[in-house]
């Protein structure tokens, strides 16, 4: 009785949200690169903070925090949710973050943060740490020219892995600005 009352009705709306996720958000093209307007959700993670970096030491303190990070998620056997990532405080002070399970413990100078719900931009730059630069002007522009009210720090996810990756070229870091 419930499918001839409803079942159309309802057989519609189950088409209208599968037209709605199939479509995705709108991508957008500044300067080249792809940039989404993406929801994060709030993300645990463990951290270690760096300040007054020199610049030439920067990707080595990248790189010698997230291996930290992951010996000692590995070491406790903790879940993994995602990929790693930097925020930037400012281009000397950063934290190399990797996002885990709540309820993680944890010790010495690693430290446990939360990255709030929100609405992100998120411009996809493929290629070498090095030449982020024009990314990060595109995506500044952008921001200045939509009258983007930012409400958080930027933050750098590195979806490929250099490790497992060595041509540079296929590198992609997903640039974030909480909007």
């Amino acid at each position: 009785m419930m499918d001839e009352m409803i079942g159309k009705d309802f057989e519609q709306a189950l088409q209208n949200i599968k037209q709605v996720c199939e479509s995705g958000a709108a991508e957008t093209k500044v300067a080249g690169f792809v940039l989404n307007e993406k929801t994060t959700y709030p993300t645990t993670f463990i951290y270690l903070a760096y300040d007054n970096v020199k610049n030439q030491e920067i990707g080595l303190k990248i790189g010698e925090g997230l291996m930290k990070l992951d010996a000692f998620v590995k070491k406790h056997k903790h879940q993994v949710t995602g990929y790693p990532f930097t925020i930037w405080l400012s281009p000397q002070h950063f934290l190399c973050a990797i996002p885990v399970a709540d309820g993680i413990p944890v010790e010495d100078e690693i430290q446990l943060g939360k990255l709030p719900e929100g609405k992100n931009l998120v411009l996809n730059y493929t290629g070498n740490y090095n030449n982020m630069a024009g990314a990060y002007k595109a995506m500044e522009q952008y921001i200045v020219e939509q009258k983007i009210i930012l409400t958080g720090p930027a933050r750098e996810v590195y979806v490929t892995d250099p490790m497992l990756e060595k041509d540079t070229t296929k590198w992609l870091t997903e640039m974030v600005r909480l909007s």
